[in-house]
């Protein structure tokens, strides 16, 4: 049997308990497409103040606070985000865990 095959029928095994936890694990997958949104902002964010407000005749020092403002914003959002994914993960995997454990020894 290949690797590959043996893997799916664990996870196989696994997706009935993990079905109670479909909601969090949809919403794991939303904070994760929301810290690759905010952590692709952070460049960007970097490239309009150089462009805007450094590489120009007469900087713009109040605006460029502004701008590192966002950016800690934007870094503090991604650390609340992402360590919100890792607790409903913890979360799911824990009571995916237990759940396996309490059929095995019931049997």
């Amino acid at each position: 049997m290949r690797e590959s095959q043996r893997r799916m029928g664990e996870l196989r095994t696994l997706l009935p308990y993990m079905k109670v936890h479909r909601g969090r694990l949809l919403l794991a997958f939303g904070l994760v497409v929301a810290v690759v949104a905010v952590e692709m902002a952070q460049p960007y964010l970097v490239k309009v103040a150089i462009d805007r407000y450094i590489a120009v005749a007469q900087p713009n020092a109040a605006a460029l606070v502004r701008m590192a403002t966002l950016y800690l914003g934007l870094a503090l959002l991604a650390l609340v985000l992402t360590y919100s994914q890792e607790l409903i993960l913890q979360f799911v995997g824990l009571s995916t865990v237990q759940a396996v454990r309490n059929d095995l020894f019931t049997h």
